[in-house]
């Protein structure tokens, strides 16, 4: 428990340094490293900090930490089951007490593991990824896996055929603007931007082709975002940026949930801001499993549970009709 609340201290620090450091005038990718950089920092002096001892839960909250053999496990999709930290996290699993699913092209086979041979490389090996999957239904999804590339081709332009001059209503927020070309950025960006589709597009497909497996398990679905998000309020236009695309594909990521649960209302949505710097993350997943199931989208920032901002979930629903009319 005390390692709980330090945790929750740890993140809160973090996030209000990201706030702060959203309203000073210095070029994003500036601010980005910066960020980026305090955050290793103050986790990694926190690992040495708690070295010996794991995020504990409170009794009604905990649950089992070694491997079930007599009762049926538990059915988990895991993004990332490979990686140095997504390894750590299948682990993790199993020994909840779940069966994890989780693509690997060497397929490699460990016990109470089921790897499939393939690389999520596009559009089309997401689709044999979920057609692979043996089990009719699932209880977990955990999206861990966040790729970056550095690209300073943030400049969104119109496509040809599809401008059109608009008025949005009041109860419409997202991309457009009064006065200005109504240009679908969104839908460019997923097309078009690396990062927005992997982190985004690839996922979004994932949720879509397992949505009635989750439906016939217990529909558990955990998003990890990098918290790095909180820095997006919109594109540098002056000076270019390399950082931009990847952090705001990170929003887009809290986005996806948001859009998940809005379209398929039976889904147990989680998301969790984070970092992907070292094994901490992990506790986070384990952590945000054992709580209560509720109606609405859960975000965590690590540990600690927060409110969504309440302007995101009209950009959110934007963004996935646009995935849904180019996939």
């Amino acid at each position: 428990m005390k390692r709980n609340k330090s945790s929750a201290w740890l993140n809160s620090l973090i996030l209000l340094i990201m706030r702060g450091m959203k309203h000073v005038m210095l070029p994003f990718d500036i601010k980005a490293v910066l960020v980026i950089g305090t955050e290793y920092v103050l986790e990694y002096i926190y690992g040495i900090m708690h070295s010996e001892s794991r995020i504990k839960e409170s009794p009604s909250e905990a649950g089992i930490d070694t491997e079930i053999k007599d009762v049926p496990r538990k059915s988990a999709v895991l993004l990332d089951g490979t990686s140095k930290y997504g390894s750590i996290l299948r682990d993790k699993l199993i020994k909840q007490g779940y069966s994890v699913t989780y693509p690997d092209e060497a397929g490699v086979h460990a016990e109470y593991t089921v790897p499939i041979p393939i690389k999520i490389r596009n559009e089309d090996s997401i689709d044999i990824f979920i057609k692979k999957v043996p089990q009719k239904s699932i209880d977990l999804l955990v999206i861990n896996s966040s790729a970056c590339k550095l690209s300073k081709d943030i400049r969104v332009q119109p496509i040809k055929g599809i401008e059109k001059k608009i008025i949005p209503s009041k109860e419409k927020k997202g991309f457009i603007n009064k006065n200005e070309l109504y240009k679908d950025k969104s839908r460019i960006l997923l097309e078009k931007d690396h990062n927005a589709k992997k982190n985004y597009l690839f996922n979004f497909l994932l949720i879509r082709g397992l949505a009635d497996k989750l439906k016939s398990g217990n529909g558990m679905v955990i998003i990890c975002t990098h918290r790095v998000f909180n820095l997006v309020e919109k594109p540098p236009v002056l000076i270019p940026s390399y950082l931009f695309s990847y952090c705001y594909s990170q929003l887009l990521s809290c986005f996806l949930g948001i859009g998940a649960k809005s379209r398929y209302s039976y889904l147990d949505v989680r998301i969790i801001s984070c970092s992907f710097m070292n094994e901490l993350w992990t506790d986070y997943v384990m952590h945000s499993i054992k709580k209560t199931k509720k109606r609405t989208v859960q975000y965590f920032n690590g540990v600690s549970e927060e409110r969504i901002n309440s302007e995101y979930f009209d950009r959110a629903n934007d963004v996935w009709e646009n995935a849904e009319m180019i996939s």
